[in-house]
């Protein structure tokens, strides 16, 4: 009975290791052909099979590992190939601000990326940067950027108050006149200076004065560019100066140009005409005691038919004096109407200027005038009475010449005496 149940137990045994073979060699195809567990029945042959299995079972960890592994590593690669292809897209740009200025390229700037105007002067950021964000503009080159900067010329005036009064905001001298901006808008910013009231404010105006001459040839002729006359004696820088501003007039040869000298002495000469009658004079010149001297009144008297004893004349300015000498024969003319006006308070004397055309109408009767005067004080020091003494003007508007020659034009540059007295009759 025990023998048996023994033999029953050793089939069940081999019956167990050989299925279990059977699934792993077979089916999962774990074992070696060479290997092949074989069941003839005995027990040792069940003894052999064990080994063969649990060599199968590392085997088979063994492969789970490496295939484990491989999938790792092909994962891996994916991964390192989506990146690639990742970072070989452009990144998105972003403009908070819409100034034309990416937001990375205001970090680098310093800019604000949510204002376009960052500094606030009127100016947006895209148009002070310039071109090239990464050599940004920086116009006076103190190391801030203009997108940065509230003065970007460095002269004191505020880019935003620039752009107000129309001056540039990235050059100090907006005109060119050799004075900065801050200087000729001066201290009230909000009423910049407009020296002649042309509605052009110094700092855009080319010629402050408005004289004719240009600000930059007055401070190179060292005259005053915001004074029409720079020596005070009546006679515009303009006038004084002359046509060629290269060789300002110097009358008198001191060294010192007459819009600058009010003390000048420029030669003149007097011519008296003979009068035909009233409506048409006729001229006879008499003999001359002297050739005047260059800076001296020189006289030419001729009989006239009139009334008086005293003949009419002209006094010529060629150089626009302020007070010309008497040579000696003008100083005896001029002593002969003192001592005339001296004899009656009927017989009177009226002195009246003329000019050239060369500046304006208003101007020029101003000058005939101040011509006029210069006359008059000459007869006061010979003695004659100031009130017998009438002064006028005609500026350019009587010519006796053309005006488009110097020598045409001196001879428009005069002052005419003419003498007057009552008849008996009248008396």
């Amino acid at each position: 009975m025990k023998k048996r149940v023994l033999i029953l137990l050793m089939l069940a045994a081999i019956w167990t290791l050989g299925s279990w073979w059977y699934y792993t060699c077979k089916i999962k195809g774990f074992c070696s052909s060479n290997k092949t567990l074989t069941t003839a029945g005995a027990i040792g042959t069940a003894s052999t099979a064990i080994p063969a299995v649990a060599e199968a079972t590392q085997k088979e960890e063994k492969v789970t590992e490496i295939n484990e592994e491989a999938k790792t590593e092909s994962e891996e690669k994916e991964s390192q190939t989506t990146d690639n292809t990742s970072s070989a897209e452009p990144k998105e740009t972003i403009d908070s601000d819409g100034d034309g200025l990416t937001d990375d390229e205001e970090a680098v700037l310093k800019t604000n990326p949510n204002k376009t105007d960052s500094d606030g002067d009127g100016i947006p950021d895209n148009e002070e940067v310039g071109d090239e964000p990464g050599a940004a503009i920086d116009t006076d080159g103190d190391g801030i950027i203009n997108a940065l900067d509230e003065d970007d010329d460095n002269d004191t005036l505020p880019t935003l108050l620039e752009g107000a009064i129309n001056t540039n905001p990235l050059e100090k001298d907006t005109d060119g006149d050799s004075i900065d901006d801050v200087t000729e808008v001066g201290d009230n910013t909000g009423a910049p200076l407009d020296t002649d009231n042309d509605k052009l404010i110094n700092a855009i105006d080319p010629d402050d004065d408005n004289d004719g001459l240009t600000t930059l040839d007055e401070i190179a002729l060292k005259t005053n560019p915001l004074k029409k006359d720079t020596d005070g004696d009546g006679i515009e820088d303009a006038d004084e100066i002359g046509e060629k501003i290269v060789n300002p007039k110097d009358s008198d040869e001191d060294g010192i140009i007459d819009a600058l000298d009010n003390n000048h002495s420029p030669k003149a000469e007097v011519i008296v005409a003979e009068e035909k009658s009233p409506e048409e004079p006729e001229v006879e010149k008499a003999a001359q005691d002297e050739k005047a001297a260059e800076d001296e009144v020189a006289v030419e008297t001729v009989k006239t038919i009139s009334t008086t004893s005293i003949q009419g004349s002209r006094l010529y300015f060629p150089f626009r004096g302020a007070e010309p000498k008497l040579s000696k024969s003008a100083a005896n003319y001029f002593a002969k109407v003192a001592k005339w006006l001296e004899e009656s308070t009927d017989n009177k004397i009226t002195l009246t200027g003329h000019t050239d055309s060369i500046g304006g109408k208003a101007a020029n009767k101003r000058l005939g005038l101040k011509r006029a005067e210069i006359i008059k004080k000459m007869l006061i020091k010979q003695g004659a009475p100031k009130n017998q003494i009438k002064l006028d003007s005609k500026g350019e508007s009587k010519p006796i010449k053309s005006n488009k020659t110097e020598k045409g034009r001196k001879k428009n540059r005069r002052v005419e005496l003419t003498p007057s007295a009552k008849s008996a009759t009248t008396k």
